[in-house]
């Protein structure tokens, strides 16, 4: 077993990849993780582990400074954050598996499991490739699909668990949407058909486009109100440079479900299919004054309605907002989050 540290996840060539499991989820693609390695918190460390020139194993690992304020891609801010622990004293760095969207990437061939002195292997390379040690290390979101044994050599390597976070997935059985509303409690089908019937009501209209040319200023402007509404960063620049990303990123499979009002679009919603797979990336809407604005309307049940049209199976609705989701039939997971001191 040799364990070698990259700089880069553009370092590997496209055979190399070809290596790892597959089909891999749109947060372990090549593509994916070159888009958004620039724009994460803290410095790239790439772990792949090589025989015969096969690569069997590769983890994307952050080395962020112990006090970097980041709550998902420092796990000790993540885990302050969860009031686990105090915020971690300056001066030190943590060694974070930490990827956007809030996804931790340890991809291995279709053969190799993840036994603890394989993980060992991979966090001595990348240890030693600092001059001192970290105050921590992390695996800091758990994918739901782990590498065979990755819980259970990370026990056995002394982490630890916490389940902090909650993580949402619409199933989408059956062949239209009067099967998704036959899946939901009498009290969810009320609220889903009042909101839909309203929509509707108040001269709305959903419009769906796909591929990255459906990506277009007027998003990121709605983008701004909805970081604006709930106190998030709102620079124009960095937005505008996020949904060029997520274009790249999604290619022919980005979906946009725009709200029109009087053929103005005042919301939207931007999702990336990945297989059967569909992936929340980001909305925005306008305020409105009505008593059920069109949000509802557009991310779940325009969504929903197009994915029975094309064959997706489930919409990954990622992590907060749980109860809103599970009110709209989405099953909710836990989300480990694992740390060594």
């Amino acid at each position: 077993m040799a364990v070698q540290v990259l700089p880069s996840v553009n370092s590997i060539e496209q055979s190399y990849w070809e290596d790892l499991r597959s089909p891999r989820g749109l947060y372990d693609t090549p593509r994916w993780l070159s888009e958004t390695e620039p724009v994460i918190p803290g410095t790239p460390l790439v772990t792949g582990e090589f025989h015969h020139n096969k690569l069997e194993s590769l983890i994307v690992w952050r080395v962020l400074e112990s006090d970097d304020p980041s709550p998902y891609f420092n796990i000790g801010g993540l885990l302050a954050r969860l009031e686990v622990i105090p915020r971690l004293a300056p001066g030190g760095w943590t060694l974070n598996c930490a990827g956007m969207e809030m996804h931790s990437q340890i991809l291995t061939a279709p053969h190799i499991e993840i036994t603890p002195g394989r993980l060992r292997q991979h966090m001595a390379a990348a240890i030693a490739s600092q001059a001192t040690a970290p105050v921590m290390c992390g695996v800091n979101f758990m994918p739901p699909d782990p590498a065979p044994s990755l819980p259970d050599s990370l026990a056995r390597l002394g982490f630890q668990e916490v389940r902090g976070y909650r993580h949402a997935i619409l199933d989408i059985s059956g062949d239209s949407f009067e099967d998704y509303l036959a899946g939901l409690t009498r009290k969810q089908r009320w609220k889903v058909r009042t909101e839909r019937n309203e929509y509707a009501a108040s001269g709305y209209r959903s419009l769906v486009s796909c591929g990255p040319a459906a990506l277009g200023d007027d998003l990121i402007y709605l983008h701004r109100l909805n970081r604006l509404k709930h106190g998030g960063p709102d620079d124009i620049q960095e937005l505008s440079e996020l949904h060029s990303r997520l274009a790249r990123c999604g290619g022919a499979n980005c979906v946009v479900i725009r709200t029109l009002h009087r053929d103005s679009c005042v919301g939207f919603s931007l999702f990336i299919r990945s297989g059967t797979s569909l992936h929340a990336m980001a909305t925005g809407f306008e305020k409105s004054g009505g008593r059920v604005g069109p949000y509802f309307a557009n991310f779940y049940y325009s969504a929903v309605e197009w994915a029975y049209q094309n064959g997706v199976k489930e919409i990954d609705y990622g992590i907060g907002a749980v109860l809103a989701k599970s009110e709209r039939g989405c099953r909710i997971a836990e989300v480990s989050t694992w740390y060594q001191r």
